[in-house]
């Protein structure tokens, strides 16, 4: 009786599915809003963010993530393959490798954006200095983002 017992409890042990770290973060939340909390931090791997209001930090760690965010006065993007598209920022910080940020305005309380990138192949453009076929593709991005 006792081996059948010990099977028994082996097989419910391999049916319960194990949790991944990033399990405890909310899976649904898209839109953040600074209104409600004034530096959100997204803690994520291959999602998509949409940050509205105006913020005094954003932090955007993982790996190929889209975040879109109007108005910060301080963002730092670690990780790899992050997109992030900012209307207005004070400060922007990189690290990792292949971040591509794209600003479209000045800084929100400075005429521009202090920009410090480290790590490799990461990338901060200004939107003004795309070409057409650029600007329509992150404008398709853009609108990909927004909440439905």
């Amino acid at each position: 009786m006792r081996p059948f017992t010990t099977i028994l409890l082996g097989c419910l042990l391999a049916s319960v599915p194990l949790a991944r770290a990033d399990d405890a973060r909310p899976a649904a939340k898209t839109v953040l809003d600074c209104n409600r909390q004034s530096a959100p931090t997204i803690t994520a791997n291959d999602r998509k963010y949409r940050v509205i209001g105006a913020c005094k930090k954003v932090t955007v760690t993982g790996h190929s993530n889209s975040v879109t965010i109007e108005s910060a006065e301080a963002i730092a993007v670690t990780g790899n393959d992050n997109t992030v598209l900012i209307e207005k920022a004070d400060t922007i910080t990189t690290s990792g490798s292949r971040n591509h940020v794209t600003y479209r305005q000045h800084g929100v309380k400075s005429p521009e954006p202090k920009v410090t990138t480290r790590g490799k192949a990461n990338e901060i453009l200004i939107m003004a200095t795309l070409d057409a076929k650029a600007s329509r593709e992150l404008l398709a991005k853009l609108r990909e983002l927004k909440p439905i």
